[in-house]
């Protein structure tokens, strides 16, 4: 049964102006009992009243415009009603068509849903909707909306359709006698699969490196007690994010501050100071989180007091940060804070060979000259976490996990495929169908209702 749904599609409070959308085969007919004065005439702005169909009194002066099913957003009719932003005026009108017995409130993602099922969106499109609904900084927007082009569906369905003709052609061939089977066939489909997996595995592994323009690049601040380390984080995020105090040991637990810079999201995590012989359990406790934070972070930010013994502050570190087993590190900056009070102008190069001697020969090292007071060396810390290393491809970008899982799923039916000898032509045939209800799931051709109610579970309602 063909349903009719409200819902009001911008966030509710004060606002100058709120949207709520009607859609269904009865959008006009709702809008009609409001005493909207509805027009023929579709994608136009009318200036409109509106009025309560119980008692007659006035819900606001308004703006109304109606979308023409199906060239709509749903591919059914839609009427917007732009009305002021008022909390008292958007529940009206929402009350009032509550009332209505043929009108239901929308659930989360369902007009999305619909546009989904009237074919006005693919699943990768839908999906990626939900992400760009999620993005907090500007490379995100840019890679989702690339995908939201078509060009991310229209490589699954290329993979799809490489898969079907060999299935096809693998089922003719089970027909055949062993001795009988056309070798040419057998050895085109084999060659064809062997180029679908290399490009397939290709976009997988770029695709897993772009993760981080959604995941974000972790930088871990670590350092002995009073060597200014939430100075600088509240520094480079500009906020007062972090208790400032000469008493060492000031900070206890992980604090946590995300900052978009140059198109990516940062989280910057201040930590506990280490040193030997804390009688201080919390403190402990605290240097023990920042050892556990250290193994999934992409940047470690060592803060050295250059008005101190620079080698021992070093070797506390050292002895606690597993450097060697941080499996995303991808720089490692040694900062000699408090410049502005300091003789040392120069790295201690036995420290930068020690780091060097436990990471990969790709992670960078970087050794700066700072001063969290007076922001010397602020400049060159921003450039070098802005030049962290993120690969970007805007045409063919999967981020979205699900997605991912499916076509490392995929990719192991074909390994499967490719492992078994050319004589088992059954076995294969049947991979072979797996592998294309595997890839169904990526372009949304089979029975997906649960894969629908987890994307739009996270959608807002009136989307």
């Amino acid at each position: 049964m063909d349903s009719t749904i409200y819902a009001l599609s911008t966030p509710f409070g004060k606002s100058g102006v709120a949207i709520i959308r009607i859609t269904g085969s009865r959008a006009i007919d709702a809008a009609q009992l409001l005493k909207c004065t509805t027009h023929s005439r579709d994608r136009t702005l009318f200036r409109t009243k509106l009025f309560s169909p119980s008692d007659g009194t006035q819900l606001d002066d308004c703006m109304y415009v109606y979308f023409r099913a199906p060239n709509t957003f749903t591919g059914e009719d839609i009427v917007e009603l732009h009305t002021h932003g008022s909390i008292a005026v958007i529940n009206g009108i929402l009350e009032e068509l509550e009332k209505i017995p043929f009108l239901r409130k929308a659930e989360r993602g369902e007009f999305t849903k619909l546009a989904f099922k009237n074919g006005k969106m693919s699943l990768s499109d839908v999906e990626a909707l939900s992400e760009l609904l999620q993005a907090e900084t500007s490379m995100q927007r840019r890679a989702i909306l690339a995908q939201m082009s078509g060009k991310l569906h229209k490589t699954y369905k290329r993979w799809r359709t490489t898969v079907v003709e060999c299935m096809y052609k693998m089922e003719a061939l089970i027909d055949f006698s062993s001795d009988e089977v056309p070798e040419n066939e057998l050895h085109y489909v084999e060659r064809i699969i062997l180029e679908l997996q290399n490009d397939m595995q290709e976009h997988y592994t770029h695709s897993n490196k772009c993760r981080t323009i959604f995941e974000g690049i972790k930088v871990l601040i670590i350092g002995s007690p009073n060597v200014g380390k939430s100075s600088i984080i509240n520094l480079i995020t500009n906020e007062e994010v972090a208790i400032v105090s000469e008493i060492p040991g000031t900070t206890r637990d992980i604090i946590s501050v995300s900052k978009e810079i140059n198109g990516i999201k940062y989280t910057f995590y201040d930590t506990a100071g280490f040193r030997e012989n804390s009688s201080d359990t919390i403190e402990k406790l605290g240097m023990h989180r920042a050892i556990e934070y250290s193994t999934s972070v992409h940047i470690i930010l060592i803060v050295i007091d250059a008005t101190t013994n620079i080698e021992e502050q070093y070797q506390q570190i050292e002895s606690k940060i597993p450097l060697e087993n941080i499996e995303f590190l991808q720089k490692v900056l040694l900062l000699y804070n408090k410049s502005d009070i300091s003789t040392t102008q120069e790295c201690n190069i036995d420290i930068i060979k020690a780091i060097k001697t436990r990471i990969k020969d790709h992670i960078e090292v970087h050794f700066i000259i700072f001063s969290a007071k007076t922001a010397t060396g602020l400049s060159e810390l921003i450039n070098a976490l802005e030049k962290t290393y993120i690969e970007y491809d805007d045409l063919t970008l999967t981020s979205n996990l699900r997605q991912l899982d499916v076509i490392k799923h995929t990719l192991v039916k074909i390994k499967e495929y490719i492992n078994l000898p050319v004589t088992y032509i059954d076995i294969k045939a049947h991979l072979i169908r797996e592998v294309a209800k595997s890839l169904e799931l990526l372009i949304g051709e089979v029975d997906i209702e649960e894969i629908l109610d987890n994307i739009f579970h996270n959608f807002c309602i009136g989307k």
